[in-house]
């Protein structure tokens, strides 16, 4: 049987692998010789808000389960929207999100929300949007138990083998 946590990590290692704003940075600083630590720190710096807003998306996605209401102020609501799958869910992310009944007690619970979530999102904006990394990874940390601030740790344990890979075939030396 897998783990919350292994699946999780898998989910973020092939999102890692596409064009995404974090991953360039990783193979921008990587290009320019800059140290892995730094570009680890400049691709961290690209998240929230648009990209991997996994505290916001935790954060409205409690409130959702807790009051069963959305927050109609956003133009958006984080963990929501891919750059690669228009009008359909991400299947790397779905297959992450499939995986939750089996992996927790409250994984069942939790996945059932996210489809009334969904439904809901999706008819506030009048768009067929699907859930994101962002909203599985708020979904995992719920899963965990852990608060919404400790979620980008999930992202970074997922993130940083493939960030390894993509510094090391884009490493330039620039000596002196």
């Amino acid at each position: 049987m897998t783990t919350i946590e292994s699946n999780i990590i898998k989910m973020h290692h092939e999102c890692a692998m596409r064009n995404n704003a974090s991953s360039e940075i990783i193979k921008a600083m990587a290009q320019l010789g800059k140290p892995f630590g730094d570009s680890v720190a400049a691709a961290l710096l690209t998240t929230g808000g648009i990209h991997a807003p996994v505290e916001e998306a935790q954060n409205e996605f409690t409130i959702f389960r807790n009051h069963d209401r959305l927050n109609e102020d956003m133009d958006k609501h984080p963990g929501f929207g891919s750059a690669w799958y228009k009008n359909q869910p991400d299947p790397v992310v779905e297959e992450f999100m499939r995986t939750l009944p089996d992996t927790c007690d409250e994984g069942a619970a939790i996945y059932a929300d996210m489809i009334d979530y969904t439904q809901a999102v999706q008819a506030m904006y009048e768009k067929n949007i699907w859930p994101n990394a962002g909203l599985a990874t708020a979904m995992a940390n719920i899963a965990l138990k852990r608060p919404a601030c400790m979620g980008m740790g999930l992202v970074i344990q997922g993130r940083i083998s493939a960030w390894e890979e993509l510094y090391i075939s884009n490493y330039k030396y620039r000596g002196f």
